[in-house]
């Protein structure tokens, strides 16, 4: 390539580049648009107080051990360590 080349590629850049932002401003605008962020509220460690109608506080707890048998063995699968 010659010198006279590169001129022509870097004023054929510096011209798209100008175009191409002119283009972009007025298509998209960059004005500063203030935005808005809902705020979350603060969770509290409070519960509400459950509905009798639905949990019946004399059921059976699913989130206890139950045991069978006598064992007391811990491993699973009867794994020997």
């Amino acid at each position: 390539m010659k010198q006279k080349d590169y001129l022509t590629i870097i004023v054929a850049v510096i011209f798209s580049v100008i175009v191409s932002s002119l283009i972009a401003s007025a298509s998209f605008g960059f004005k500063a648009k203030p935005q808005s962020v809902p705020v979350v509220p603060a969770i509290s460690a409070k519960w509400p107080q459950v509905n009798t109608q639905y949990f019946n506080k004399n059921a059976l707890d699913p989130t206890q051990l139950i045991t069978i048998g006598q064992g007391s063995n811990n491993l699973q699968f009867n794994n020997q360590h």
